[in-house]
C-alpha cells in the first residue's frame, strides 16, 4: 500500500491475486487533507510554512471535540471512490471554521495543529478500512502488511506516530525502501513503481 501526503493525501493499493493467477487489481484515491490544514495553521499561528518535523503537534494535545466536528461534518470522508479533492475543499473557507470551532472550544495553537494533524492521520485510516481493506479480503490478498509512505508528510514526526498507532499491523516505511524517491512527484497509478514489484503483481486492472 503506497501512501503520498502532500497538501492533499493519497492511497494506492495493488491487489495481488490469489495463487498468482489472473490479472491484479489497483484502487487509488485521495484520502482527506494532508499537509494543507496544516501548514494554513502554521502560517496563521506562526507565521512558519509547515510544521517542521511536527514539533508543534507533539507539543501539543488533540481535542476530540475538534476532531469529531471535522470528521462529521466533513461530506468527502465518506464518499466512496474514485474521488479526488483539493484546495477547493480544504482551503481559506474551511481553516476559518476550523478555527471558529476552536476557539468555542478554547483550544490554544499547539492543541489545534495537534488536532488537524490527528485529522490526516485519522483520514488516511479512515479511507483504508473503509475503501482499501474489504478489497484485501476479498482478493484473498492479506499476507504483506506495508504501508509505503512519500511526500512532505514523512518529515513529520507527528503525522507518522498517527498512522503507526492506527496502523498496528504495518510496518509504515518510506517509499525510499523500494527505490522510490520520497520527494518525487505523486505517484501516478502505478506506473513509477519498480519493475520487480510489476513483475510480482502481474497485470493491473484499474478501480
Amino acid at each position: 500500500i503506497m501512501l503520498n501526503i502532500g497538501g492533499i493525501s493519497n492511497i494506492s493499493a495493488w491487489m495481488v491475486p490469489t495463487h498468482g493467477t489472473g490479472d491484479g487489481r489497483m484502487v487509488a484515491f485521495d484520502c482527506g487533507p494532508g499537509n494543507m490544514i496544516i501548514d494554513s495553521l502554521m502560517e496563521h499561528f506562526y507565521k512558519q510554512p509547515f510544521d517542521n518535523n511536527g514539533d508543534v503537534a507533539l507539543s501539543g494535545t488533540p481535542s476530540r471535540e475538534l476532531l469529531e466536528f471535522l470528521v462529521e461534518s466533513d461530506g468527502f470522508l465518506k464518499l466512496s471512490p474514485p474521488k479526488s479533492t483539493g484546495r477547493e475543499r480544504y482551503g481559506t473557507d474551511y481553516v476559518k471554521r476550523l478555527l471558529s470551532k476552536a476557539e468555542i472550544l478554547n483550544l490554544n495553537p499547539p492543541d489545534i495543529v495537534a488536532t488537524a494533524t490527528e485529522l490526516t492521520a485519522h483520514c488516511v485510516y479512515s479511507s483504508y478500512k473503509s475503501f482499501v481493506h474489504p478489497l484485501l479480503v476479498s482478493s484473498g490478498d492479506e499476507t504483506e502488511r506495508k504501508l509505503y509512505v512519500s511526500g512532505g508528510g514523512l518529515r513529520n514526526r507527528a503525522i507518522l506516530n498517527g498512522l503507526k498507532r492506527r496502523f498496528q499491523k504495518f510496518e509504515v516505511l518510506s517509499t525510499s525502501r523500494i527505490g522510490i524517491d520520497p520527494d518525487g512527484k505523486e505517484l501516478s497509478c502505478g506506473l513509477k513503481l519498480p519493475s520487480s514489484i510489476h513483475k510480482c503483481m502481474g497485470p493491473l486492472s484499474l478501480d
